[in-house]
């Protein structure tokens, strides 16, 4: 895998995604425009040395080449980037997988339940991400025990990866 150059635009603009930051790794979530006219709206941008360092080399991953993005721009979709630095400043709930529960500006609590990349959630259809005003970390665990008990889990996304 040799991801291409970030183009001078592309990174003018990825420059102004807040990151959010497991350890020394950076993850930009972004909305993605591609040359295709296609809109993508939950990718993260990575570099790639990074990206390999933290998550290894899986071909299943789903991918989007860098050369195919026309423009970028912090995801409507993602988790505000202070709330998601608290998760993976917390760790792992358990092996592979972390829970916690987002708080709303109206009072209600939703529970999670995701990978190891926490920035893209399925939030529930009344629910505008940046509504959420506080996480806590490995808070929830319960709504999961059964399948109907109102956890809710990761959402979707794509894997975009640029060299330096």
């Amino acid at each position: 895998m040799v991801a291409a150059k970030l183009a001078p635009d592309i990174a003018a603009q990825l420059g102004r995604v807040p990151t959010s930051r497991d350890r020394s790794f950076l993850y930009a979530p972004c909305r993605v425009e591609l040359k295709s006219g296609e809109t993508l709206p939950r990718v993260y941008l990575v570099e790639e040395a990074s990206y390999l360092r933290q998550w290894g080399n899986d071909p299943d991953r789903s991918m989007v080449d860098i050369a195919d993005v026309l423009a970028v721009e912090n995801s409507a979709d993602r988790l505000p980037a202070q709330l998601a630095d608290q998760v993976y400043e917390a760790g792992e709930s358990g092996m592979g997988y972390v829970v916690f529960t987002v708080q709303l500006r109206d009072g209600r609590s939703i529970p999670f339940s995701t990978g190891n990349a926490v920035d893209f959630l399925d939030w529930p259809s009344d629910v505008n991400p940046s509504e959420a005003v506080a996480v806590e970390p490995h808070i929830g665990r319960e709504f999961f025990v059964h399948p109907d008990g109102g956890g809710r889990h990761g959402a979707d996304y794509k894997w975009c990866l640029y060299s330096r």
